[in-house]
């Protein structure tokens, strides 16, 4: 079953679908210059998957236009999309897979925070220790 887009992200493409038709270019053509097939090509100019950052840079070459001529900036920089899992994704002009890495350096942050965290704390009570006998020997 096809998960609609939200009307923003259909929105952000419709400049690109009458660019490519004024210009008389099949999806199949455009799929061919982005090194993609003619159906993800298709579900990328309907909204259902996000164009790369390389692959907006082809098409405003392509058409002689600058990014934000096809993609309205503030609708680009806002993708939400719907996943399988029936979750909202927000996109921040990032594909999946660096999204994914993002959120895999975010995990792997915590952890090494925590893991300091808890080394902090190991030290300060060692320097409360020898504190107190610091104390005793000259007290």
């Amino acid at each position: 079953m096809e998960v609609p887009a939200p009307p923003n992200l259909k929105a952000m493409h419709v400049k690109l679908r009458k660019l490519r038709e004024d210009q008389e270019v099949s999806q199949e053509a455009m799929g061919q210059l982005l090194s993609i097939s003619q159906p993800q090509y298709q579900r990328k100019e309907a909204g259902y998957a996000p164009f790369s950052d390389g692959e907006c840079s082809q098409l405003a070459d392509y058409f002689n236009v600058t990014i934000d001529d096809i993609f309205e900036p503030n609708l680009m920089a806002h993708q939400t999309l719907l996943n399988k899992g029936g979750d909202y994704r927000t996109l921040y002009n990032l594909t999946g897979r660096l999204m994914d890495e993002v959120l895999d350096m975010l995990y792997y942050l915590k952890q090494e925070l925590n893991q300091k965290k808890k080394e902090n704390d190991k030290l300060r009570e060692q320097v409360e220790a020898l504190q107190q006998k610091l104390k005793r020997q000259t007290g």
